[in-house]
């Protein structure tokens, strides 16, 4: 009697274990099937770029941890999940154990979950087999579920990651499928120990099968955070990969509050709806992130703060910049052609080979700004700050510079053909080699220039008129609000001054050279030199008199 007793006592406390084995055995599978749905479907390009707190589906409750400290901190919290669910598996076996059953299936089998997982388990532990062929495939399940997809997912929860480019939090990612690995590798000593003589075979082969996926899932882990601590390596290879870069859908509004879809609208509105527009925003922090090649394609992030970021070869075309920081930022080759960029500034940021052909930079500054060899053709650039900025090999044809300041700047090899440089201040600027053919310099200033070798054929040199002015005022208006008022001003005070070119030194060292050789080269009639003399737009100081001979004759002496 007291037999029975004791028997019925561990076969209740095997029930009680296999219950609780087999709540936390759907507890953990719906986790798994939770975060994949999760990773996979809800965190988009956009949560992830805009590194928001994110809503849990179904529950809809919202997260208090931001998308990146979601990444860092879940997986820890998933593995701590699994190394609990060992220990539900460690109680069961030992109760297990301790239970002589002459029956398992019988004792155990009433549920589906019982039966394709715990009685595999159980058999194992046991050391009792049945029907070989369908015991195996209950154990494969049971292997895949526990020891492989769990693994799985924490794999797939880093390499969703690696479009973010933070390779700390990679790193830690890496940790943590370290530990994971562990933890299954302890679990395999424990609960699939070889010695079991009728689960031999199987239990080999499932060694053999998980250490190949450890080391699989060991390399794919490394060279993911390989890929984002390399500055370039990863961008280069996956250049193209809208899966390892961010790719975000035309015209979405991305803002560090929450606001009505009309406040995007009105953005592209009036003046005075686009003022109101931004009043309301709050620019989003995308400080020193790492944004290369992205793909951000005419959308709208106005005000956002840039400062230090990477956007090397990134896209953004037609994007909606206005007020946006920069300042610092790497745009080397990115594409920011037709974008909007009024306000925003981009002091000391390094964007050699950028494209920002037809751009709105109205009032930009760029201040220092890195900008060898870009494309600035056709460009809105009235009002804006390029003092001592580095635009050598640039291609600023057809570029509205109007009121802008370039004081100190690097033009060399510069294209202005056909500029609208009014009201432009050139003083102590680098013009070097660069071509001005037909460009409106009306009342622009170009004090202490260096124009060694410039083309400055069919300038326009005309003062502006009243006609003029209007025009500009009216091209203004349409994008420009305060500072708008300080161009005009400044344009208004030259309107009928005659433009000018400042002493050009190179000339003087060139005209003037006490070799006649040298001054005959200067003199050719190919010669820019000779072309600018003839129109008489290069104030010449000369004391040596054979140089005042040579320019007598060829009829170059200013009138």
């Amino acid at each position: 009697m007291p037999d029975n007793n004791d028997s019925n006592i561990k076969l209740e406390s095997l029930d009680e274990s296999t219950s609780m084995l087999e709540k936390w055995l759907m507890a953990f599978s719906s986790t798994i099937l939770f975060i994949l749905i999760f990773i996979t479907f809800i965190i988009d390009d956009k949560a992830l770029l805009s590194n928001r707190k994110v809503d849990l589906p179904v529950v809809g409750l919202e997260i208090p941890l931001s998308c990146s400290a979601l990444f860092l901190y879940g997986p820890f919290f998933f593995l701590l999940f699994h190394a609990f669910v060992f220990s539900v598996f460690y109680d069961f076996s030992t109760d297990l154990l301790k239970t002589n059953i002459p029956n398992l299936e019988l004792t155990i089998k009433k549920y589906t979950v019982r039966y394709f997982l715990i009685v595999p388990f159980a058999q194992m532990i046991l050391d009792k087999k049945h029907d070989s062929i369908l015991c195996a495939i209950r154990l494969m399940i049971f292997w895949f579920l526990i020891f492989i997809l769990p693994l799985s997912t924490l794999l797939w929860v880093q390499v969703s990651f690696i479009k973010y480019h933070e390779y700390t939090i990679t790193w830690f990612q890496f940790g943590w499928i370290l530990l994971e690995i562990v933890l299954l590798c302890l679990a395999i000593i424990i609960f699939i120990p070889p010695n079991k003589s009728l689960w031999q075979k199987e239990t080999m082969v499932l060694r053999k099968a998980t250490i190949s996926i450890f080391i699989l899932v060991f390399l794919i882990s490394f060279i993911a955070c390989y890929l984002a601590a390399k500055e370039e390596g990863w961008a280069n290879f996956f250049k193209d990969n809208t899966f390892f870069n961010f790719y975000i859908h035309s015209k979405v509004l991305l803002t560090a509050n929450k606001l009505p879809e009309e406040v995007g609208n009105n953005l592209n509105g009036t003046e005075q709806e686009r003022l109101k527009a931004l009043q309301r925003i709050e620019g989003i922090d995308l400080r020193d992130r790492n944004l290369q090649y992205a793909n951000l394609k005419e959308i709208i992030m106005p005000k956002a703060d840039l400062q230090g970021a990477s956007l090397q070869y990134a896209d953004l075309s037609g994007a909606q910049l206005q007020g946006a920081n920069l300042s610092g930022a790497n745009l080397q080759g990115a594409n920011l052609s037709g974008a909007q960029l009024q306000y925003a500034d981009l002091s000391d940021v390094q964007s050699q080979g950028i494209n920002l052909n037809k751009a709105n930079l109205q009032g930009i500054s760029l201040t220092r700004a890195n900008l060898i060899g870009a494309n600035l053709s056709s460009a809105q650039l009235q009002g804006a700050n390029l003092l001592e900025a580095k635009l050598y090999g640039a291609n600023l044809k057809n570029v509205n510079l109007q009121g802008a300041t370039l004081k100190g700047a690097q033009l060399q090899g510069v294209d202005l053909s056909y500029a609208r440089l009014q009201g432009g201040d050139f003083r102590e600027a680098d013009l070097q080699g660069s071509t001005l053919k037909g460009a409106s310099i009306g009342g622009a200033s170009f004090d202490n220039v260096n124009l060694d070798f410039s083309d400055l054929r069919n300038l326009n040199i005309s003062g502006l008129t009243k006609n003029d002015y209007s025009s500009i005022e009216k091209s203004l208006d349409e994008s420009i609000d305060d500072q708008k008022k300080n161009i005009l001003k400044l344009l208004y005070q030259i309107i009928d001054r005659k433009g000018y070119l400042g002493t050009i030194r190179s000339a003087n060292q060139c005209l003037c050279s006490s070799t006649k050789s040298a001054i005959d080269t200067c003199l050719l009639n190919e010669s820019i030199f000779y072309q600018n003399r003839k129109g008489k737009l290069i104030k010449i100081v000369c004391d040596n008199a054979e140089a005042i001979e040579h320019i007598v004759i060829t009829g170059l002496w200013p009138s």
